[in-house]
């Protein structure tokens, strides 16, 4: 998938992400265990599963947004989070596709989050800034 990502040929690359989240499908995961995940009490192996399909869902979600499949991207984006909850990509992409959706409350609500568990995350700050100020200057018109 990375491949043809990187020579822009975004199509391409969702099968591919597609064909690795089918093939590190494991049912056992999603009906014995708790969501959200505390992946660190599973054993090693699914440990390495869970990571990896943290990675396809999260580099789905990104060809998707190049192809502008914001309901896809924002699907491939929960699978993510309901893994990693706290994934940082994972929640800039989240508030990103939302802004794209017109849904601006929610995407602050995002950023929020996501400045406040990595307060070092400048572009999370830079978006935030220039929503707020998008948001304020509506709100006087």
């Amino acid at each position: 998938g990375n491949n043809w990502y990187s020579r822009e040929e975004h199509s391409m690359a969702i099968q591919c992400y597609r064909k690795a989240v089918e093939y590190l499908d494991d049912e056992s995961i999603d009906n014995e265990v708790e969501v959200p995940i505390d992946r660190f009490l599973l054993p090693k192996d699914l440990q390495e599963l869970l990571a990896n399909r943290v990675k396809a869902y999260n580099n789905m979600a990104q060809a998707q947004m190049k192809l502008t499949a914001w309901d896809s991207a924002l699907a491939s984006i929960r699978q993510v989070l309901k893994i990693e909850p706290n994934n940082e990509k994972a929640l800039f992409r989240k508030s990103k596709i939302l802004q794209e959706k017109c849904r601006l409350d929610e995407a602050i609500g995002v950023l929020r989050r996501l400045t406040r568990l990595y307060p070092s995350n400048k572009p999370a700050q830079v978006e935030l800034s220039t929503l707020l100020s998008k948001l304020r200057k509506s709100r006087e018109k």
